[in-house]
């Protein structure tokens, strides 16, 4: 973390990184020579399969919807796409207003030529560029690269794989200036849930385990227990619903302009799927947060606030809610098995529904109950729906 935010310091931070990773390469290099003059040229493919253990691995067979295996690209782009960006999921909009238009005519504030000066010298280098290379005519279509997710057991189906949006480059520069603006009109109304500790500043996971463990300590004292329903959405960016979100955002009173900007951000969205030296077909999003943009994890936080319980994390509460951005934790104090069966009932079919008006899935797979106690029998069977 740079204490000195002038331009030089950055310049010389970004230099001494770029000289670090030189150094890194250099080094490894210089291993891997020295491993094959010592081993010889039969062991020119054990040192080659290292470096090349990627997780961008070719993707030669998935698995359809019959559960027959195709190695047909164009196929397996469609299934890629349907698994990655189109989340099949029923959502209740019928509480926002059809063509609802701003309160206040949008009011645009100036960027400064310092603002803008800042902004690119952030923006990190020999990242992944778009179409354009540099300059960028059309910042809504992105080709989709797509690279595996870590330890999946089964490689042949499509939901093993994560797609990130190559962007263009002057639109990453302009998603930074609304980032900016939309985090500090956030951060200055505090309309981000306090529970929420991912992505904000000056908070990292080391808050989140903080908290939890100081406020389940604090539980055991008063004699209580502490029961822990950990819960993750799945495909949450790819499940994000534009109306709800513009909506969320008028109510709370985002500025108009902002809004604005980011229903046009999140309208008309196409993309194509790179797949080795395949380009696929164009694909519509019908709705999604692009990953790899910067404004990503801004919009999401707002968009999922609503999941957290209404009271802010504090010892004084019995229910509290944690965020690491999609990964939610409710925690609940109880002196009983009985209340702890209601309660946690009570707070799941909370949670499911805001998933039906947001438009969000719960994964199974990836949902815990646990129960923080000191006593040593074990509890009684717990029924949650």
């Amino acid at each position: 973390m740079l204490k000195d935010q002038s331009q030089d310091s950055k310049r010389t931070y970004y230099e001494c990184q770029q000289r670090f990773k030189q150094k890194i390469w250099e080094l490894k290099d210089n291993h891997c020579r020295k491993f094959l003059a010592k081993k010889g040229a039969d062991h020119a493919f054990q040192a080659d399969r290292f470096p090349n253990n990627r997780q961008e691995g070719e993707i030669t067979l998935l698995r359809n919807r019959e559960g027959n295996l195709t190695s047909d690209v164009a196929e397996k782009s469609c299934l890629l796409f349907h698994s990655t960006f189109a989340v099949e999921t029923t959502t209740d909009l019928s509480d926002i207003p059809c063509n609802q238009q701003p309160n206040t005519p949008p009011s645009f504030p100036l960027i400064t030529k310092e603002k803008l000066e800042n902004l690119i010298a952030e923006l990190p280098n020999k990242k992944a560029p778009g179409p354009d290379g540099s300059y960028s005519s059309i910042w809504k279509e992105a080709p989709t690269a797509i690279i595996r997710k870590v330890a999946k057991e089964d490689y042949t189906h499509p939901n093993a794989y994560r797609p990130i949006a190559l962007l263009n480059t002057l639109g990453k520069l302009f998603e930074k200036i609304i980032n900016n603006i939309l985090t500090h009109w956030a951060h200055q109304t505090n309309i981000i849930h306090p529970g929420h500790v991912g992505a904000r500043p000056g908070r990292s996971i080391n808050n989140a385990f903080v908290m939890l463990t100081s406020w389940i300590h604090h539980k055991w004292r008063e004699g209580k227990m502490v029961m822990g329903i950990f819960l993750d959405v799945k495909s949450a960016y790819p499940s994000v619903q534009k109306e709800r979100l513009i909506h969320k955002l008028e109510k709370k009173g985002c500025p108009s302009y902002l809004c604005l900007i980011i229903n046009s951000f999140l309208s008309n969205r196409t993309t194509r799927l790179k797949l080795n030296t395949f380009i696929s077909q164009k694909f519509q999003i019908p709705n999604s947060l692009p990953k790899g943009s910067p404004i990503l994890v801004a919009l999401y936080l707002l968009y999922n606030s609503n999941i957290l319980l209404l009271n802010p994390p504090s010892l004084n509460k019995d229910k509290i809610s944690l965020a690491y951005i999609d990964d939610v934790t409710h925690l609940l104090a109880i002196t009983d098995f009985q209340y702890g069966e209601d309660a946690a009932n009570e707070v799941m079919a909370r949670s499911r529904n805001w998933g039906s008006r947001y438009g969000a899935i719960f994964d199974e797979k990836k949902t815990y109950f646990i129960l923080f106690t000191k006593k040593k029998q074990p509890p009684n069977t717990i029924t949650i729906a």
